[in-house]
């Protein structure tokens, strides 16, 4: 059973309680799941996944500003370093409010 939570204008899944180490994984929506269940199938260790849902990848996963891979796509924004600091300054400690304990170590996952 995940935690959700709606944080800035992202859906956040917490599997696994704060318990051992904290992935935070950026999706586009509603991945968190299968994932969590993937991963647990394939190793007993306690770990907390964080999915982050509503990612906007060619403007929030983009370094700087290019035209698009696809035809017909918006270009890259090149807005990465905007959602790096939302992530530090809001999301995440949005995260730790919710749970119980601070999961260490933390490491970030996702697109690009």
């Amino acid at each position: 059973m995940a935690v959700m939570l709606a944080i800035e204008d992202k859906q956040i899944e917490i599997y696994g309680a704060g318990r051992g180490p904290m992935v935070l994984l950026n999706t586009f929506q509603g991945e968190g799941e299968e994932v969590f269940a993937e991963a647990k199938r394939l190793t007993p260790a306690d770990f907390t996944l964080v999915s982050v849902g509503g990612i906007r990848w060619e403007e929030e996963l983009s370094p700087w500003p290019a035209q698009s891979a696809f035809p017909g796509q918006k270009p890259f924004a090149g807005a990465a370093n905007e959602y790096i600091s939302r992530l530090e300054e809001r999301i995440i400690p949005g995260v730790f409010r919710a749970l119980s304990s601070i999961p260490f170590p933390m490491f970030l996952a996702g697109y690009s």
